[in-house]
């Protein structure tokens, strides 16, 4: 597993430093279907729940990104 992991970051790294394009959310969900591609559910796109996070400072919750276009992978 570990091994699968380490081929999935470096195809991302790869990725992200070889793409000519501006960073975007369609860029994102392009890294993260590459990256998550054999330990997510659904790996390319954004969660409908809560995306909350714990920290030192206490709870938080990032804004909700509003999309453009409706677009998949």
């Amino acid at each position: 597993m570990i091994l699968i992991l380490s081929f999935n970051l470096k195809r991302g790294w790869q990725f992200a430093i070889n793409e000519k394009k501006p960073l975007d959310l369609n860029f994102e969900k392009r890294l993260n279907a590459i990256v998550a591609r054999d330990t997510a559910a659904f790996q390319g796109y954004l969660r409908n729940g809560s995306s909350g996070v714990a920290t030192y400072r206490g709870e938080f919750e990032p804004p909700i990104l509003k999309r453009t276009r409706n677009r998949n992978i």
